[in-house]
Parts: C-alpha cells; sequence; structure tokens
C-alpha cells in the first residue's frame, strides 16, 4: 500500500493556487505484525513537521506578497539580499526566507532598506512554543517538561531545560509586572440589603 499527502493551497474561493507534496507512505501488506496498524509515532511526528514547514513557508509568502508595493507609488521594491532563518514552532523547527528589499526611489520609505519580517516575526521562536514551555515548566521539572515535550512532539531544534527555564522565568516576569485586573466589587459599590431577623 501507497499513500500520498499532498497539501493544497487556496484563496478560500475553492479554486486551488499551489499544490505540494509532503510526504510518502509505504507499507508492505504482506510483511505486517499483528495489531500493526496506522501511522507511527515517529511517523507522525515527522508528518507533522512537514506540514508546518510548508504552511510557515506559505504564510510568510502571502505576508510578504502584498508589502512589497510602495504605498506611495505602487512600484515593486527590488530585492537586496535574503537569507535562510530557523524559527521554533510547537511542532518542530522549520526554515523560513527572510528577504530585505531596497527603499523604492520616490522616497517613501525611511530607511535604505525594507525588512517586512522585521517586526512580524521578532523571536527565533513562536509564543505558542514559549506558552508552552512555560506551562509546562511551572508544573513539572524542566528537564522533565523537555523529555515529555520530546517524547510528544517533534523536536525544535537545540532546545534543552534552560530553554524551558528561560522562557518560564520571562513568562513569570511579565506576569509579576503586568497591572493588575481589578474586579468589579474594587471599582464600584455592590448593592447589596441586609436583614436580622431576631426572634
Amino acid at each position: 500500500m501507497r499513500c500520498t499527502i499532498v497539501l493544497e493551497f487556496d484563496n478560500g474561493d475553492g479554486s486551488v493556487v499551489k499544490r505540494v507534496e509532503v510526504m510518502r507512505l509505504h507499507r508492505p501488506i504482506d510483511d505486517q505484525t499483528h495489531g500493526d496498524v496506522g501511522l507511527s509515532h515517529g511517523e507522525g511526528k515527522s508528518l507533522l513537521n512537514c506540514v508546518q514547514q510548508e504552511f510557515v513557508v506559505e504564510q510568510i509568502e502571502r505576508f510578504c506578497a502584498p508589502r512589497r508595493s510602495c504605498v506611495d507609488c505602487g512600484a515593486q521594491r527590488r530585492l537586496h539580499d535574503n537569507h535562510c532563518s530557523e524559527l521554533k514552532t510547537a511542532l518542530g523547527k522549520v526554515y523560513c526566507c527572510r528577504e530585505r528589499w531596497k527603499a523604492c526611489d520616490c522616497g517613501a520609505d525611511g530607511s535604505r532598506y525594507v525588512s517586512p519580517l522585521k517586526d512580524y516575526l521578532t523571536e527565533a521562536s513562536t509564543g505558542e512554543l514559549r506558552w508552552l514551555h512555560a506551562e509546562l515548566g511551572a508544573t513539572v521539572p524542566y528537564r522533565q517538561a523537555k523529555a515529555v515535550m520530546d517524547l510528544l512532539l517533534p523536536t525544535s531544534g537545540r532546545d534543552n531545560h534552560v530553554t524551558i527555564r528561560n522562557h518560564t522565568v520571562a513568562v513569570g516576569t511579565t506576569i509579576q509586572h503586568a497591572r493588575p485586573v481589578r474586579r468589579w466589587c474594587e471599582t464600584e459599590k455592590p448593592v447589596a440589603e441586609l436583614g436580622i431577623d431576631v426572634g
């Protein structure tokens, strides 16, 4: 048995814009052990990571495409350079292309170069991965949290228990310095009636 997993991207109107083959699986029918059905754990993790890779690449391309045109004159900015960058996600480490464009000749851009992902991808890991690190790091020891994540999810690269600790401490610091949420009873007086029945 052979299985080919393909991703299709469209614009929401049903017309396929891009098709990407993600993975091919092969199962010999004659050589199966009793009860061995479905994807293995390793195949599932690889599939998740491959889907995440293609999804991130397509998402970044669609984010950058409309920003390449100058907002004032509409001219396309010329490519200056690009480099491959890694992004750690909850579903594994993925690679993306970060481009820099030359500023438009009309002078609308405030700098010599425009980096569209500068404010979009500000850190080397996604917020979901940092949240997951903090959530697990706050409940179990950091090394154990790392072991659980390695067991269940595709690896996100060179992360270790120190990364989980740092993300947990960063989230804790943010919570500690955040303004406290005022309850409704602290901002306005509650309406209540008190009756005492003495018999």
